[in-house]
């Protein structure tokens, strides 16, 4: 009854909230004193539309045993809000009148889930008007080149770097819809991961004149994967680490092997992250609450895909940072024995 992350209520089945916790009077925004006054009942605070959700447990309790399966429902709040919760009940013997109640708030899941739907409906939106775009722009380099006409050509090469960057923040939206629906696809191939990572860096370096991507050590090795999958985790490492790092000139790729797996580290000698936020730094939407992170523009999802990725090949990924001096980000992927007894 002490709980402070479950309502827990006594009730009897005509609507009469008979006792609660404290933690349910404050999600529902009644003091005890309404509750012993008999000012609360779980059918007045019951929207119309989920009486029926309310009698189907009950009929479920009352005809195959005295425990309902969970549901999810809503409460009118004395403000007259709502609050989702998720119920489990159970009468307190079979036959009888009087239940229990246990009541999760579900506020954040809900609001999660509709911002998932949100995005999935957004992305594909934007993924048609955005591909058209492109084509268009290449289109126009290619007669610009044709022309000759250095100053605008210059313009559409800006245009395309942009288009670039929001053609990878619509495919990362994409994924984010399709790893919570569990659609996420992957191939299998062998992935040579010294030259996946060097073609990543050579087309990230094109487009980053400002920072030298350095490249140390070798993997020496191939794995079974997606190769645009893994390299969709390197390309995320290495865009965090040249925009978290705006001051610095270097930003170093590290391959190593050992013989149970293949490990590639990303340094940058940037801002850091502090030690509270390292914890949560792969959750979904997650973002520094530092003033310095939150200079830099951003979702949140690049490194909660990467882990997702990672995760999909048994793998692990994590972070070594300290606050003003640079992060590193490492994953590493476990070597499996193919055919013919060679190490792959």
């Amino acid at each position: 009854a002490d709980s402070n992350i479950l309502g827990i209520v006594f009730w009897d089945l005509d609507g009469t909230i008979i006792q609660a916790n404290d933690y349910f009077l404050k999600l529902i925004g009644y003091t005890r004193a309404e509750l012993l006054e008999g000012q609360v009942s779980w059918k007045d605070m019951t929207p119309s539309e989920y009486a029926y959700v309310d009698a189907r447990a009950i009929e479920e309790m009352n005809t195959h045993g005295f425990l309902a399966t969970p549901f999810e429902k809503e409460y009118l709040r004395k403000d007259g809000s709502r609050v989702p919760v998720l119920i489990g009940s159970t009468l307190l013997a079979p036959s009888q009148s009087q239940g229990v109640s246990f009541i999760l708030d579900v506020s954040e899941r809900k609001e999660l889930r509709q911002k998932d739907e949100f995005i999935s409906m957004a992305s594909h939106e934007l993924k048609t008007p955005l591909t058209s775009i492109v084509a268009y722009t290449d289109l126009l380099r290619l007669v610009l080149e044709q022309e000759g006409s250095q100053q605008a050509l210059g313009y559409v090469l800006k245009m395309e770097a942009q288009l670039e960057k929001l053609t990878r923040l619509v495919s990362d939206l994409l994924d984010i819809s399709r790893v919570q629906a569990d659609k996420l696809t992957y191939a299998q191939e062998l992935v040579g991961m010294d030259d996946l990572v060097r073609e990543v860096v050579e087309n990230i370096q094109l487009t980053t004149p400002r920072h030298r991507i350095l490249i140390k050590g070798k993997a020496a090795g191939e794995l079974i994967g997606d190769r645009d999958r893994l390299g969709q985790v390197v390309l995320n490492l290495l865009s965090n680490a040249i925009k978290y790092s705006p001051q610095a000139e270097t930003v170093v790729v590290s391959l190593a092997r050992t013989p149970e797996e293949i490990a590639v580290s990303v340094q940058d000698f940037g801002i850091g992250i502090p030690a509270h936020c390292q914890v949560r730094i792969f959750e979904r939407f997650y973002r520094g609450s530092s003033h310095m992170e939150k200079r830099f523009p951003g979702l949140g999802i690049g490194l909660y895909i990467a882990q997702q990725i990672i995760a999909h090949y048994g793998g692990r990924i994590w972070v070594e940072s300290v606050e003003g001096q640079g992060s590193t980000f490492t994953f590493a992927l476990p070597l499996q024995r193919g055919e013919g007894g060679s190490l792959l």
